[in-house]
């Protein structure tokens, strides 16, 4: 049944007029050297039936030795596996299509994201040069105009940074350039970016450094800035009134923590499982609410893990949310 061939046909025949020309001479070889030692033998081989159609066959072929130490008869039990190695080939060249298309995508991400970022610097460098008068008086509303712009710019520059930081994790080529450097910066960083957004929705912006962190520490200002501005605007963002919080704080001796608390929303205790995943959203419809990619708490949660530092969430829906991402602490010499 396997082969096709009868009863007849086969008896007295030798195995060879099953043999493909597919195989490696190398495979007989080593599955003769084996059975006639005495041993069993395990392996898969492309046959061909009598009508000419080939099959994959996993079979064990075991001597059957006698007392005397001669081998008289070999037991071969034989499976057609063709469907299983067709399903094999199909699953590797899926997985082949799936890589190859992760790495297009991420290619186009940090393509398109550096070819974004060039003109929106400029954007933003001239909006700053209007607003500070370079090219002469602007009218009130014009300068209330500018500072839509500005404030647009900014968000979508904080988006194409956390385009080209997810190309960069999925290629592996981020890398750090720590530095010793004051978390003033931090801070001043976070004010440029998110006054704005909250002063048009009403709500009170909070800053507060520790006395402990008025020295310079190290670590990469870069990407510490990034995660402080994804908190910052995500807070901002998912709260309608009250307060967003910034606080930078040593909670013991070796770590200093950036906390982002605010009187938002709240994550409920299921989406907390997924909300640093890369574009998940708490509310993924297309008629959300809010907008964003999802990817800027997949940054904080990537970037705190390459630095060594560890994040934590409090939240309770209706209530707000409280994001604390802590790093080691190392002062700068003298």
């Amino acid at each position: 049944q396997l082969t096709g061939y009868e009863h007849e046909e086969v008896l007295g025949e030798n195995p060879r007029i099953l043999k493909s020309g597919k195989n490696p001479a190398g495979l007989y070889l080593n599955m003769w050297d084996t059975i006639s030692s005495g041993k069993v033998w395990q392996g898969e081989m492309i046959n061909r039936r009598k009508d000419g159609s080939e099959y994959f066959e996993e079979m064990t072929i075991t001597p059957l030795v006698q007392p005397n130490g001669t081998i008289t008869h070999f037991i071969a039990i034989k499976q057609d596996i063709s469907d299983r190695k067709r399903a094999e080939e199909a699953l590797k060249l899926a997985h082949e299509q799936a890589v190859e298309s992760n790495r297009m995508k991420t290619q186009l991400l940090a393509h398109v994201s550096h070819d974004m970022r060039t003109p929106l610097s400029a954007i933003i460098g001239y909006t700053e040069m209007l607003q500070a008068n370079v090219y002469g008086e602007i009218p009130v509303e014009q300068k209330n105009v500018l500072t839509e712009i500005q404030d647009s710019a900014n968000q979508l520059l904080l988006f194409v940074n956390n385009l080209i930081g997810q190309a960069q994790f999925e290629t592996g080529k981020i890398l750090l350039k720590p530095k010793y450097f004051f978390v003033e910066e931090l801070v001043e960083a976070c004010r440029d970016s998110v006054t704005y957004s909250a002063n048009r929705k009403g709500l009170q912006m909070q800053y507060e450094i520790d006395p402990s962190l008025e020295q310079a520490i190290y670590g990469d200002p870069y990407w510490l800035r990034q995660i402080l501005l994804n908190l910052a605007n995500n807070a901002v963002k998912y709260t309608h009134q009250g307060l967003v919080k910034v606080r930078l704080f040593c909670p013991d001796q070796q770590h200093w923590t950036m906390e982002v608390a605010d009187t938002g929303i709240g994550i409920s205790k299921e989406a907390q499982e997924t909300v640093f995943e890369p574009f998940r959203q708490v509310d993924g419809s297309k008629t959300r609410e809010y907008g964003g990619s999802g990817l800027g708490l997949s940054i904080v949660k990537e970037l705190t893990d390459l630095m060594g530092g560890q994040i934590s969430l409090v939240s309770w829906p209706g209530v707000g949310s409280t994001f604390s991402v802590s790093f080691p602490y190392i002062e700068k010499r003298a």
